[in-house]
């Protein structure tokens, strides 16, 4: 995983990436892989979490979708709307782990 790191925009430094879990840097990276939008799409969330049980990702999938700003669900499109945001979520994916 050591290659998508040099991927990260810079602003992800704000959001101390490097202390995440491979597995939420995997979320994050989905979720910014769409950088020009600040979108991803439903399949990218998807596909960055299914690694989890189905119990944890059906959370980590509300989770997100909770925190983060829906743009155009009927299309499947989140947007985070600020960095506290991003903050937030990274605690209740760190949260469900620990269940």
């Amino acid at each position: 995983m050591e290659n998508s790191q040099e991927k990260m925009p810079r602003d992800f430094d704000e959001v101390d990436f490097h202390d995440l879990t491979e597995p939420q840097q995997e979320i994050l990276t989905f979720l910014f892989s769409r950088r020009q939008n600040k979108c991803a799409s439903n399949y990218q969330i998807k596909k960055a979490v299914q690694g989890y049980s189905p119990t944890v990702r059906r959370g980590l999938l509300e989770d997100l979708k909770e925190k983060a700003l829906i743009d155009e669900p009927e299309r499947g499109k989140f947007r985070l709307t600020n960095r506290e945001d991003l903050k937030t979520v990274m605690q209740e994916i760190t949260n469900n782990q620990e269940q």
